[in-house]
């Protein structure tokens, strides 16, 4: 798989692709959802001001699918983070567009490396408050692990997911992207897979409620604008205010005309509001 950008050496010996973007000026990157990568983000990154955009694949996605073991936390996550912010910022001082797990990510790397990150704009940040729930039979994990990952052919992928919800409701560029460029040719067969592993997805998943993040956001020191879309019980949304009301230096965004998968479906509406938050100058 191709990469327009750099390829970084990550902690356990695998590769850690940043892909670049576009754009000019400062650096901005960034940090993807779980089960997709960063040229996912290509359309919005085209409406995005004033920066030079990169956007990582975290180990186990995209261009990164080499991974060692499936994650039991998020911190693996942070390392390939922390990784690609001082590759980019090596004085520190990194803005950051995150979205979901990825902006999740960029709040745990600030609680042992500060000042690497200046600000971060996070999309709905995974940051779930206590509960009783059992990780291995989420929903959301059980579906992953269901997923299909084969397909014969990048078409044939693409028609698949545009009939289905929620990527039939993506952008037509961003569902291109994502199949272009997170699947891989089968090995030993024919056909196409997803880079993202349904099992290594599913992990994922599962591992966000094995780390009480939750609790340690109010000992966060990073400057954090959190977006919101319409509020749902199931969804990141549910507790995303909260989230913003418990970082020191977080402040909420309300759009009730996106869901959680806002970046993807209006991708142009959420490069506005990265574009307004940076401008000011203290962001």
């Amino acid at each position: 798989m191709s990469v327009n950008g750099v390829v970084l050496t990550r902690d356990d010996g695998g590769p850690l692709a940043l892909h670049r973007l576009g754009g000019s000026g400062p650096p901005l990157l960034i940090s993807h959802a779980t089960g997709f990568h960063g040229r996912c983000y290509s359309a919005l990154a085209r409406d995005i001001q004033h920066h030079t955009l990169w956007a990582i694949d975290y180990r186990g996605h995209g261009a990164s699918r080499d991974a060692a073991t499936e994650p039991t936390d998020w911190w693996c996550f942070v390392s390939d983070f922390v990784l690609a912010a001082q590759h980019l910022a090596p004085e520190g001082g990194l803005r950051v567009f995150g979205h979901s797990m990825g902006a999740a990510t960029v709040i745990m790397s600030a609680m042992h490396h500060p000042g690497l990150v200046r600000s971060l704009v996070g999309f709905e940040p995974i940051a779930p408050p206590p509960s009783n729930i059992d990780p291995d039979t989420l929903p959301i994990a059980v579906g992953a692990r269901r997923r299909r990952s084969t397909f014969s052919s990048i078409d044939a992928a693409i028609e698949n997911y545009a009939s289905k919800p929620p990527l039939a409701s993506f952008a037509p560029e961003v569902l291109d992207d994502y199949v272009r460029y997170g699947t891989l040719a089968v090995e030993n067969g024919t056909g196409i897979e997803l880079a993202c592993r349904p099992s290594f997805e599913a992990a994922v998943f599962t591992s966000a409620h094995r780390y009480p993040l939750y609790e340690h956001l109010p000992d966060i020191d990073l400057a954090t604008v959190v977006i919101s879309g319409v509020v749902q019980d199931t969804q990141p949304s549910a507790f995303a205010a909260t989230v913003a009301d418990r970082l020191p230096h977080g402040r909420l965004i309300s759009r009730s005309d996106l869901d959680h998968f806002g970046p993807f479906t209006h991708p142009s509406a959420v490069a506005d509001i990265i574009n307004s938050v940076y401008a000011q100058p203290s962001s």
